[in-house]
């Protein structure tokens, strides 16, 4: 268990993080560097968008290959001389996201421990990220009223649409 060591300095380096995405993408970085992978993402289950890292680790794999090894633990597939190792991305009990880390064969133990300890400790922030990506999609839709296509104006209907999706009063 090699990764365990390391694990406080992911977590020291997703807490420093700016943003959700800054997080998410120096997580992704973490794993390729600590797993020795050729490419690691991190993709959302609905439509397998990108939230992080390299679009190269999905390349190849049917969605419904990934849908059928989503269950609790690591899932680790074969192919070309190339191994992918695949987490679900749990949060709330709910699988929303999977980490895939690529790389060669003799390093899958590796990719498989990585790719675990980066789902675990980002399952906040991807449950964070997959909520902005919502919002931001819903934006126009939630603010019709509010002309305009300046990047001035978008900000405004993004702004709107957080505040629309809160709990509180927002003066």
């Amino acid at each position: 268990m090699v990764v365990l060591d390391d694990v406080s300095a992911l977590l020291e380096m997703i807490h420093d993080a700016e943003d959700e995405t800054v997080a998410l993408t120096r997580a992704c970085g973490w794993a390729r560097e600590g797993a020795r992978a050729t490419s690691v993402g991190i993709f959302a289950i609905d439509g397998l968008r990108q939230l992080a890292g390299e679009r190269e680790a999905i390349d190849g794999i049917d969605p419904v290959e990934i849908a059928r090894r989503m269950h609790p633990g690591v899932s680790v597939a074969h192919a070309n001389g190339l191994v992918r190792a695949m987490a679900p991305v749990r949060y709330g009990g709910v699988t929303m996201a999977v980490v895939i880390a690529r790389g060669s064969a003799e390093h899958a133990s590796l990719l498989s421990e990585t790719s675990q300890a980066v789902a675990s400790a980002c399952a906040p922030l991807v449950r964070a990220r997959l909520d902005a990506c919502g919002i931001a999609d819903g934006a126009e839709t939630l603010a019709r009223e509010i002309l305009g296509v300046s990047p001035a104006m978008v900000a405004v209907r993004a702004a709107a649409a957080r505040a629309a999706t809160t709990p509180f009063s927002v003066l």
